[in-house]
């Protein structure tokens, strides 16, 4: 899939903390739709608790802040 439209093939993206918190954040799915959103799911760990996280990005790998909070 060519994430950024540069013309080849992405093979990883890398999203450092993107769920925010202490621990770690792991995504186990990612997808983009049809206007080149990109949609990571996964979760985010840390020492107390494990949260299911669904981002949405933008076209440029920022974050979607319309998406959604909470």
């Amino acid at each position: 899939m060519d994430i950024d439209r540069d013309g080849d093939n992405d093979t990883a993206v890398v999203l450092n903390n993107i769920a925010g918190g202490n621990g770690w954040d792991v995504g186990s799915s990612i997808c983009a739709d049809q206007n080149g959103k990109i949609y990571v799911t996964g979760a985010s760990f840390n020492s107390s608790n494990t949260d299911l996280i669904v981002t949405r990005l933008n076209i440029d790998g920022s974050i979607d802040k319309t998406f959604g909070s909470g």
